[in-house]
């Protein structure tokens, strides 16, 4: 199978196999040991309410878990740019993002 396209273009897809089946794999048996990461969690708690631990561990711990289930959040820069050319951005048809290859 050949990994390009009709356009000679990468197709999408994890072609390789091996790595997604292994991560998958490990994935599973974290799950399985962890009962879906509940234990994980309940450590994590106990952490956050024990007075031992220090207030620096207990930050770290709440942004890693937090980015986790939520999401790390985006970052937005404006910018100005001074060209006699106009930029346009185009909605493609195929619902791709990037620019069309004609």
């Amino acid at each position: 199978m050949s990994d390009h396209d009709k356009r000679g273009k990468f197709a999408k897809g994890n072609k390789a196999g091996c790595k997604s089946k292994r991560t998958k794999g490990v994935v599973a048996y974290i799950m399985e040991k962890t009962d879906n990461l509940k234990e994980v969690l309940d450590i994590a708690y106990d952490m956050l309410k024990d007075g031992k631990t220090k207030r620096g561990d207990k930050i770290k711990l709440i942004e890693f878990f937090v980015d986790r289930a939520i999401g790390k959040p985006t970052t937005h820069a404006e910018v100005e740019v001074d060209t006699p050319l106009p930029i346009y951005f185009v909605e493609r048809k195929d619902g791709e993002k990037g620019n069309p290859s004609n």
